[in-house]
């Protein structure tokens, strides 16, 4: 915009149509548009004319939708500044039906970009486009999705679960036994199970009554820490160690799952340098509430400031019910900078994370601990095909830290849970020193048998980045083949007809 061939620049682009995205990737080059036709010329110190059709290109943050996913109403929450688009059916009938159950089939081909369209920055509120029907979106500030105080509650939730929770806090004080422990763990779960079933994503109930609700169970959960440190107990029966986090969880893969999260000091006293790094929640809506200490949210927002260097490469994510059962696809996208704003969660303070947002937990100060909320849309009631997501592949801790946790994690689960009987009050006392089994070793030293995994794990991942190199030359090397066959074929000058009797027969 703006180039003319006075312009002092090397490079010229002229534009017959607005539309989509062009990408040389050997050049480092990228241009955002719809689908178009585009003629590049470089001036110095090399020149060439190409006439090609620009590439689709799909990205992280995008919110994408098909033909069949607009025949039912949906409510959208989006940020200022996402990009909406409309594509073509993906993946096809053929690929759904060839899918293995309960399996995922990497898919090479993009669907194609029919329309596109961002989400103004001075938009607010709900607002619609013609050429979606039926859909409605709601733009949602990054500010807007912090609450100080858990207000607006679904009254009849919350009072049931005081109710089952004070009846088990009563048991427990007259020495229930483990089978009463475990009825009331049952009875709990049924409830939560009873509240949050059958929810889709963009139901328009999530943006008030789901909320509601959502607020209802860590309101009535953390209103006494004693109901904490049951639940830590008895409720949450699941834990694992990622980094500096440590979650117990009460988890139904279907419906919801109940998180305590815990940061502590972990990873530098054994010399590992490791986190959860960016990632999103696909189909799950996500409420939290900081119970105690501050954490930064680093929330991606594709037209925000650069947050850090860490890149990820998100892929284009489906799944559905098809004939053989459960099919699930995925294609892998470009790689992606992590740009976005940073918000600052103090104690008291929740945050709502709606579906397809990606987010990283950044300077999570000690003995910082967040109790969170996950709500699943993907009933099988809400139709055979899910709308597309981009999703981020998950990380696995390094297999030192999953051992150490493994040997030490009735301690830690320990900490944790008389951290919460005090009221929350002081800080967790982790003795990292104690918690090392060979007493030879100080906390930052290691086992030689630990040692040496970590040597075979940093030489697999010397040879993994040795691989995905090659792989990238090979593909710079042919896209680099196929731009310049474009170039002579849309150089070559059209052959002249012959003339005479036989060219006219």
């Amino acid at each position: 915009k703006g180039f003319s061939h006075a312009t002092p620049s090397a490079l010229r682009l002229a534009l017959w149509r607005s539309g989509g995205a062009y990408h040389l990737p050997w050049s480092g080059l990228r241009f955002d548009m719809p689908p178009c036709f585009c003629r590049t010329s470089i001036r110095w110190p090399l020149y060439f004319t190409c006439a090609t059709q620009a590439v689709s290109i799909l990205d992280a943050g995008d919110v994408i939708f098909s033909a069949e996913d607009l025949h039912r109403k949906r409510v959208v929450l989006v940020k200022p500044g996402d990009r909406v688009l409309l594509v073509s059916e993906w993946p096809g009938a053929a690929a759904r039906s060839t899918s293995k159950r309960d399996g995922t089939v990497r898919l090479r081909g993009l669907p194609d970009i029919l329309r596109q369209d961002f989400v103004h920055s001075t938009q607010r509120g709900d607002f619609e486009w013609s050429w979606l029907p039926n859909t409605t979106f709601h733009a949602l500030r990054l500010a807007d999705t912090i609450q100080t105080s858990l207000s607006h509650t679904d009254a009849q939730v919350e009072r049931n679960l005081e109710v089952l929770f004070g009846r088990a806090l009563a048991a427990e004080g007259e020495g229930a036994t483990g089978e009463d422990v475990q009825r009331h763990v049952h009875t709990i779960r049924a409830a939560l199970e009873a509240s949050f079933r059958g929810i889709c994503m963009d139901d328009g109930s999530v943006k008030e009554v789901l909320v509601r609700k959502m607020r209802s169970v860590l309101r009535a959960l953390s209103a006494d820490p004693r109901r904490l440190a049951w639940a830590a107990t008895h409720l949450l029966d699941e834990s694992h160690l990622r980094g500096n986090e440590l979650v117990l969880e009460l988890k139904h893969k279907k419906i919801f799952a109940l998180r305590l999260s815990t940061w502590h000091n972990f990873t530098e006293p054994m010399g590992i340098q490791w986190d959860t790094g960016p990632h999103d929640h696909g189909s799950s809506v996500l409420l939290s509430l900081q119970l105690t200490g501050s954490v930064e949210q680093h929330v991606f927002r594709r037209s925000g400031q650069l947050l850090d260097s860490f890149e990820f490469t998100p892929h284009l994510h489906r799944s559905g019910q098809g004939v053989n059962g459960t099919w699930e696809e995925h294609a892998a996208l470009q790689q992606s900078p992590m740009k976005g704003e940073v918000l600052r969660l103090r104690a008291g303070m929740a945050y709502l994370f709606p579906p397809r947002w990606i987010h990283a937990v950044r300077r999570a100060g000690e003995s910082t601990t967040a109790l969170e909320f996950y709500v699943r849309l993907d009933d099988a009631s809400c139709g055979a095909t899910l709308p597309m997501l981009v999703r981020l592949p998950e990380r696995d801790s390094p297999p030192i830290l999953q051992h150490w946790f493994e040997e030490n994690r009735g301690a830690l689960r320990g900490n944790v849970v008389a951290f919460l009987s005090r009221g929350l009050k002081g800080t967790i006392d982790v003795d990292m020193g104690s918690l090392f089994r060979d007493a030879d070793l100080a906390p930052g030293e290691k086992p030689e048998v630990e040692v040496e995994a970590q040597r075979s794990i940093q030489e697999e991942h010397k040879q993994r980045e040795l691989a995905r190199r090659e792989k990238r030359r090979e593909r710079r090397d042919r896209l680099h083949a196929e731009f310049n066959k474009a170039v002579d074929q849309a150089t070559r000058p059209p052959e002249r007809a012959h003339r005479g009797a036989a060219a006219e027969l």
